[in-house]
Parts: structure tokens; C-alpha cells; sequence
């Protein structure tokens, strides 16, 4: 679950949907770090790319 990909009208709202989700069997995690995992590499042509597209 991205975490930053979704939100609610509060922070308490925020925390009980994750801790819902993570219950369930969800991992929490952000965009900038599925990112980085698809980059594997930050020399590489994908790692450049993707590091330019977070403006890095």
C-alpha cells in the first residue's frame, strides 16, 4: 500500500486507515521507495531516468 498515494481529512484518519490495512496484511511503503526499487541501480540508464523523474 503507498501510503502517499492516498489520504483522508486528517492524520488520525491517515494513522487508523494504515493500521487497518496493515492488519489486513497490506505492507505500508511510499512512492519514493518503490522508486528506488525500481531504479536498482542509480548509475544505470533506468536509474538515471527515474532519478530525473524525482528530480534528483
Amino acid at each position: 500500500m503507498v501510503t502517499d498515494a492516498s489520504a483522508s481529512f486528517t492524520k488520525i484518519g491517515d494513522d487508523a486507515a494504515l493500521r487497518r490495512i496493515e492488519q489486513a496484511g497490506a505492507v505500508i511503503t511510499s512512492t519514493a521507495q518503490i522508486i528506488s526499487e525500481l531504479a536498482v541501480d542509480w548509475t544505470s540508464p533506468r536509474g538515471q531516468g527515474l532519478a530525473a523523474l524525482m528530480g534528483l
